[in-house]
C-alpha cells in the first residue's frame, strides 16, 4: 500500500502465498499438520491484467498449533443472522427499549482433539488468540478493532455497526508471542476501512488477564474515549490455542524497550587546539539519527559530563547505536575527534552495564575513551504512524484504561509488575539548584540505586496553580537539513493551552513561563508540541509528547517536592525539551511547618478548598494565550 496523507491509501499491487506448499498432513492427532521448513521468497508484485512491478522479499514458515477441543464458536440464532455473518455483514438490532436482545447461549463445537485446563492453557507463552465479538452498546456507529502488542495494525476488525446497539457475531484471531508480556487493545473506529482512523473509544489490558476473563464465557468490557467520553460496552468470548514456537530474538519483548544512558566522562581525548586541549562534546546516534547532544566542556582532555538521557529502542538486535566526539569551535564547524560503536544486543535487561567506548578516526587513529552507563528496560513500544492531525487531536491518550463490568481493569503500563515502571516518554530528572529541597536530585542518574526499583506511588495532592517554565529544545529531527526553523511550543492541560513566542533557531531558547490554575490530581497530563511557523502553509508538528505531572511534583512528600527541572525525550526520539515545573497549592490545602533544626515537615489540612473561578464551568471560555 502507498500511504496518502489526505485521501485513502492506494494499492501498489499484491502477491499470493500458497500455504499448501508450507505444510503437510501428519498422523499425530495432537498436531495434524507440520511445516515443510522455512522459505525465503521473492515474489513479483502483481498489478493485475498480467502486469507486475517490483518484487516483495519475505520469509514464510508454517508453525503447527495443537488440535485443541472446543475452539469453535457456534451461535444457534436466527437464520438471517447466520446468513449476514457469512456475508461479512453486521446485523443491527433495534429493540423498542433500545436494549440488546437476550443473548442466545453459545454452543461449543465439540470435535476430537486435545483437552487442556485453563491453568494449562495460560502456562503456554505462545499461541493463537481466537475471539468471538458478540455485541455491544456503542456511543456511535463504528467498527470494533482488535490490536495486539505493539498495536500498529489491527489483527481483526468488524464491519461498521448500523446501529448503536450492534450485534456482530464475528470471529477473528491473532497471534500472541509472549503471553506474560502481551496486551490486548480494543478500540472503536468511527471511519470505514481504508479511511483515516477516528478512534472514539478504547480499552487496553494485559493479554493474560484478558484470557482469564474471556475464556470463561461472554465477558463485557467498557471502552471510553479521552476524558471518559463515548462510553461503550462490548461483549467478547475468547479461546486460546497454544503453539510450540521458538521466537527469534528480534520478536522477543526483551528486544524492545527503553534504554537509559548516562554519559559519565572521557579520558585521553585528542587535543585539537594549539594549546594541546580540546572543547569536547558528544553526539549519540541511533540508526543514523541524532538522538542526544551533550554540553561542551572547555579546555580539557579529561571531560566529565554526568549527563543522562532515555531513548526508545524498537529493536536491540541489529541496532546501530554509536557516539561521536567533536571539538567545539567558535568560528568554524565542529571537528570530529573520533567515534565508537555501542553494542546493545548483549545488554542484560534491568542491570547496570558499564562500557568504555574506544574512539577512533581516520585522521587521529585510536585516541580517547568515553565511559557510559546503560540500563535497558523491556517495554512494548507502540509504533506510531505518520501524523495527519493537528495538535489537539495528536494529544490523544493511547491505550486509555477501560473497566470490565463487575470486575477490575487491567493495570497501567505495558510490562509486568516485577519490572520497573517506565513512563511513556521517559523523562530525565535533573538536579534543582534550589536549596530549599524542592526537587533537588541526589546521586547520579545512572547509579545502581533505584534503577531496578519501582518509583514511589504518586500522592493525591489538592488543587493548586501549576507554573511551567519553558527553557529550550534541541536535537529536533523533524527539521530538514540546511533549514532554519521558526519554532514555538504549545503547552496544553485539558482544554487550557498556552503558546510560546516564535524563535528562529534550530536550538531555540525561550525561558518563558505559563500558569495553569486549578490543577489537581484528576489532571495528570501536560501535552507539549513543538511547531514550525509557516507563512503560507499549515504549521507542521516537529515533535510532541506528554508529561505525567505528579511523577515529578510530590506535594505530600516530606519535605515536599514542589518544583523540578526535567528534560523530556519527545515521541519517536524526535527531540528533547527542557522545562521546569512549579506547583503552588491553593491556600488551606497544604499546611507547611518549618523546623529550626533544618528541614521541613508537611501536614494535610482537612479543610476543603474553595473552587477556583477558573473551574470546569469556565474552562471552555479560555483561549490560547500568546506572549506579547
Amino acid at each position: 500500500m502507498g500511504y496518502q496523507r489526505l485521501t485513502k491509501d492506494r494499492s501498489l499491487g499484491f502477491v499470493e502465498l500458497s500455504v499448501a506448499e508450507l505444510a503437510r498432513q501428519t498422523e499425530d492427532e495432537r498436531v495434524p499438520y507440520e511445516g515443510t521448513g522455512k522459505r525465503d521468497v521473492a515474489d513479483p508484485i502483481r498489478l493485475g491484467k498480467g502486469q507486475t512491478k517490483g518484487e516483495l522479499h519475505y520469509t514464510a514458515e508454517f508453525i503447527p498449533a495443537l488440535a485443541l477441543q472446543g475452539v469453535s464458536f457456534r451461535s444457534v440464532d436466527n437464520i438471517q443472522r447466520t446468513i449476514d455473518s457469512a456475508k461479512g455483514q453486521t446485523a443491527a438490532t433495534n429493540t423498542e427499549k433500545g436494549e440488546l436482545d437476550d443473548e442466545t447461549p453459545l454452543e461449543e463445537h465439540k470435535t476430537d482433539g486435545v483437552q487442556m485446563s485453563t491453568e494449562e492453557l495460560l502456562s503456554k507463552q505462545s499461541g493463537v488468540l481466537v475471539f468471538n465479538i458478540i455485541d455491544g452498546h456503542i456511543a456511535k456507529k463504528a467498527r470494533l478493532e482488535i490490536l495486539l502488542d505493539d498495536g500498529y495494525w489491527p489483527v481483526f476488525a468488524t464491519e461498521k455497526a448500523r446501529s448503536t446497539q450492534a450485534h456482530w457475531d464475528q470471529v477473528g484471531e491473532g497471534f500472541i508471542k509472549e503471553l506474560d508480556f502481551g496486551r490486548v487493545w480494543l478500540r472503536l473506529n468511527e471511519n470505514d476501512e481504508g479511511e483515516k482512523e477516528d478512534i472514539i473509544a478504547e480499552f487496553k489490558l494485559d493479554a493474560k488477564q484478558f484470557l482469564e476473563e474471556a475464556l470463561a464465557g461472554p465477558t463485557t468490557f467498557n471502552l471510553s474515549g479521552q476524558d471518559g467520553k463515548n462510553a461503550s460496552t462490548i461483549r467478547i468470548q475468547a479461546k486460546y490455542v497454544p503453539v510450540e514456537i521458538k521466537l527469534d530474538p528480534r520478536e522477543s519483548i526483551n528486544n524492545v524497550g527503553v534504554l537509559h544512558v548516562e554519559l559519565v566522562d572521557g579520558r585521553e581525548i585528542h587535543g585539537a587546539d594549539r594549546s594541546g586541549k580540546s572543547d569536547p562534546f558528544v553526539v549519540f546516534y541511533l540508526n543514523g539519527s541524532k538522538v542526544f547532544k551533550s554540553q561542551t566542556k572547555k579546555k580539557t582532555l579529561t571531560p566529565e559530563w554526568k549527563e543522562s538521557f532515555d531513548i526508545s529502542i524498537p529493536s536491540r538486535v541489529g541496532a546501530d547505536f554509536s557516539l561521536e566526539v567533536f571539538d567545539w569551535n567558535q568560528v568554524e564547524a565542529a571537528k570530529s575527534l573520533g567515534s565508537g560503536q555501542v553494542e546493545l544486543s548483549d545488554l542484560v535487561p534491568l542491570e547496570v552495564t558499564v562500557r568504555e567506548i574506544a574512539l577512533s578516526s581516520e585522521k587521529h587513529g585510536e585516541n580517547g575513551i568515553i565511559q557510559i552507563y546503560m540500563v535497558f528496560r523491556p517495554k512494548i513500544i507502540v509504533k506510531s504512524r505518520a501524523k495527519t492531525s493537528t495538535f489537539p487531536s495528536a494529544g490523544h491518550v493511547v491505550g486509555r484504561k477501560g473497566r470490565k463490568v463487575g470486575g477490575h481493569s487491567g493495570r497501567d503500563g505495558d510490562i509486568p509488575e516485577d519490572l520497573p515502571e517506565v513512563s511513556p516518554l521517559a523523562p530525565i530528572a535533573e538536579a534543582d539548584p534550589a536549596a530549599n529541597g524542592n526537587g533537588a536530585a541526589t546521586g547520579r542518574a545512572g547509579s545502581t540505586s533505584g534503577l531496578a526499583v519501582k518509583p514511589p506511588p504518586s500522592p493525591t495532592p489538592g488543587p493548586g496553580i501549576l507554573k511551567v517554565t519553558l527553557h529550550w529544545a534541541k536535537v529536533l529531527t523533524g527539521i530538514k537539513e540546511g533549514d532554519v526553523a521558526k519554532l514555538y511550543v504549545i503547552l496544553r492541560i485539558e482544554d487550557k493551552s498556552h503558546k510560546s513566542s516564535h524563535v528562529k533557531s534550530n536550538t531555540p531558547e525561550w525561558n518563558e513561563s505559563f500558569t495553569f490554575p486549578n490543577t489537581s490530581t484528576e489532571i495528570r497530563t501536560l501535552h507539549v508540541a513543538v511547531m514550525d511557523k509557516k507563512t503560507f502553509a499549515k504549521d507542521p508538528i516537529l515533535a510532541e509528547g506528554t508529561i505525567d505531572i505528579w511523577q515529578h511534583i510530590q506535594p505530600l512528600f516530606t519535605p515536599p517536592i514542589l518544583s523540578k527541572e526535567i528534560t523530556v525525550l519527545l515521541e519517536d526520539n524526535s527531540g528533547t525539551l527542557h522545562l521546569r515545573l512549579e506547583f503552588d497549592p491553593i491556600q488551606n490545602t497544604l499546611a507547611h511547618t518549618t523546623s529550626t533544626a533544618g528541614g521541613s515537615s508537611l501536614t494535610v489540612s482537612k479543610k476543603t478548598p474553595s473552587r477556583s473561578r477558573l473551574g470546569f464551568n469556565n474552562r471552555w471560555r479560555e483561549k490560547i494565550i500568546t506572549p506579547q
